[in-house]
């Protein structure tokens, strides 16, 4: 997350630079800070991270092209963790009416970098100080699992333990609506509510999620 919002930051000395007397590069740029909540499915395993929203913070940086296109990346991270329990019974070694007891446990942590890419574009018509936008791009999602296996006997004296890890990185469509008002000439507030369809087998579906930032434009907002 913090590498994340590193190079979203990036975009600072460019834009100061684009905005001092002379440049010939009248580069337009934007930063923020906001919060994320929704529900996002993991079409790797075909399930949902989580039965109600997850709310995490969210870094924006966004590059304006023209006065109604700007390309813009966002960032935020989630936490996801699984755990079981179960128990074995074995007829076959020793006497059937008195079977082998066994357990196994198993634990599982995911952790999800999600980053919506995409183009924004404003429509025409609206207010000096509230902004319409509509959002086309993809969400990218890389994923970090851990997972440890452990079996015990019928006295819980481990038996056995492996562990592993893997990474995965996918995307989805992302479509969407925002709005945005101006507190001041540099400051604006921008809400988003943004939805990813997927497709599992032969069942569709979308979980949208809701950002809620506050930006800063080098520059005028657009």
């Amino acid at each position: 997350m913090y590498k994340l919002l590193s190079c979203s930051l990036l975009a600072l000395p460019l834009a100061t630079r684009a905005q001092t007397p002379g440049s010939s590069l009248p580069l337009k740029a934007y930063v923020g800070v906001g919060v994320n909540g929704g529900r996002y499915y993991d079409k790797r395993y075909g399930e949902v991270l989580n039965n109600g929203l997850l709310y995490s913070p969210t870094v924006v940086a966004g590059l304006h092209l023209t006065p109604t296109l700007t390309l813009q990346l966002g960032a935020n991270m989630y936490n996801h963790r699984m755990s079981y329990t179960a128990q074995g019974v074995d007829y076959s070694a020793g006497n059937p009416n008195n079977p082998v007891i066994s357990y196994t446990s198993g634990t599982t942590r995911r952790r999800y970098y999600i980053v919506p890419l995409l183009v924004r574009y404003t429509f025409a018509g609206s207010a000096q100080r509230m902004k319409l936008d509509g959002l086309l791009g993809i969400t990218i999602y890389h994923t970090r699992e851990h997972s440890t296996t452990t079996h015990l006997d019928s006295q819980f004296q481990v038996t056995n333990q492996y562990a592993y890890s893997r990474n995965a990185t996918y995307a989805n469509l992302l479509v969407g609506i925002g709005a945005r008002y101006a507190l001041l000439p540099k400051l604006e507030l921008a809400s988003e509510v943004r939805i990813n369809p997927f497709y599992f087998g032969y069942s569709v579906g979308a979980y949208p999620n809701v950002d809620l930032s506050i930006r800063y434009c080098f520059g005028t907002l657009q």
